[in-house]
């Protein structure tokens, strides 16, 4: 049917107001509005992008962004003044891991739970990040950027675009186009005979979800026990050595902690404590 007969046929329906037809029509054929976005202003400091970053409402820092790294990483000079302020304190930790940061190098690293973090008017809840013990400006990882509707560097402009709506998509690191929500594939990993552990979330592929956990993880024996997908959570257990560990994915974030120290403790592992918790969008 083409449109001049839909056109036609409308208008039976419409009786003596064809004007309406009109407009139905002309609004039905419009294509999509184009996503919303918000731009905020980059920093060029030494070949890096520096952008500012309130976190849980109290201070503002400078943060080199990072598409490449995994994780939000934070210095222990920085983490020291977050917890003289009381921004952080030391019910936010959730565990130990490796931190590999832009230079390759790799770091033993506490693990935190950022409650808020907001860049121009985008909040960003629960985010976690490694504290490492090195100098410098802290990074601006994947565990937040993942976490934005949409987001691509205008590298003309020198600004950061976040989009939003249905029409918005992602650029990733790797150049890639993929569809907002950036992902939804998470992984965690372990090594029994160093007990280090490391762990993915909301990662665009199963594929890289392991790799970032390995990644993570940082010892030559790891290996992936647990896989998550979207909207599902996952936990980790060890015993006091971290050579004895059990994981669970539940729905519930409550329910994988229960499980997984349950896994924890078959065999007679001993004392099990939950070392890290989170969930996929």
């Amino acid at each position: 049917m083409t449109h001049l007969s839909r056109l036609a046929k409308w208008g039976s329906y419409l009786g003596p107001r064809p004007w309406l037809c009109f407009y139905l029509f002309f609004f039905a054929t419009l294509p999509p509005s184009p996503a919303a976005s918000e731009t905020v202003l980059l920093e060029r400091r030494y070949g890096t992008y520096v952008i500012s970053v309130q976190i849980n409402g109290a201070l503002v820092l400078p943060f080199v962004l990072d598409t490449g790294a995994s994780l939000v990483v934070l210095p222990a000079d920085v983490f020291r003044t977050l917890t003289r302020t009381g921004t952080v304190t030391s019910a936010d930790f959730i565990g130990t891991g490796v931190a590999v940061l832009a230079d390759g190098s790799k770091h033993d690293s506490e693990k935190y739970v950022l409650h808020e973090m907001r860049v121009g008017d985008h909040v960003v809840k629960n985010v976690v990040a490694s504290v490492v013990s090195v100098g410098g400006d802290p990074l601006l990882g994947q565990t937040f950027l993942s976490k934005l509707p949409a987001w691509s560097i205008d590298n003309t402009r020198q600004v950061l675009v976040i989009a939003d709506g249905p029409g918005a998509t992602q650029t990733s690191p790797t150049g890639r186009t993929a569809s907002s929500p950036a992902g939804q594939y998470g992984a965690i990993a372990w090594d029994r005979e160093s007990g280090r552990y490391g762990a993915s979330w909301n990662q665009d592929s199963p594929s890289h979800a392991e790799e970032v956990a390995l990644s993570d993880c940082g010892a030559t024996d790891c290996k992936v026990i647990i896989r998550t997908n979207r909207a599902t959570c996952a936990a980790l257990a060890t015993n006091d050595s971290g050579k004895y560990a059990g994981g669970a994915s539940r729905r519930d974030r409550e329910a994988a902690k229960l499980a997984a120290l349950a896994n924890c403790q078959k065999g007679n592992a001993g004392n099990c404590i939950v070392r890290m918790t989170a969930c996929n969008h």
